[in-house]
């Protein structure tokens, strides 16, 4: 969760924002349900539930801990950026130009082409 990742930076970062964290958060690849992912500490991988009508709305969402990491990193090296982006989406959204998913699916296909 976004939560886990920031402590584990405050180790090293005591004074980092939450709030960075939780907008990379949500960008982050989430954890599919049904599908095994190896938590950090535990010696085992852990089947991740698939979701049913009844999933209580209180747990955060689990996000796959290497696109957290990587959206994390964008949205603390280059906020400017997200500035940009986020001003072009508002204005261009007014006039129905500019999709956020596909703005965001635009940012994953060129992070995943930098890999």
């Amino acid at each position: 969760t976004a939560h886990d990742l920031h402590s584990l930076v405050q180790r090293l970062c005591p004074d980092f924002p939450l709030a960075v964290v939780q907008e990379a958060a949500e960008f982050a690849e989430p954890a599919k349900g049904g599908r095994l992912y190896r938590f950090i500490g535990a010696p085992s991988p852990v089947e991740v539930p698939a979701p049913d009508g009844e999933a209580s709305s209180d747990a955060p969402p689990l996000r796959i801990l290497w696109s957290l990491q990587r959206m994390l990193e964008f949205c603390f090296v280059y906020p400017e950026v997200l500035f940009v982006l986020r001003h072009t989406f508002t204005e261009d959204a007014v006039f129905g130009r500019v999709s956020r998913a596909a703005l965001v699916a635009e940012l994953r296909r060129g992070a995943q082409a930098l890999t």
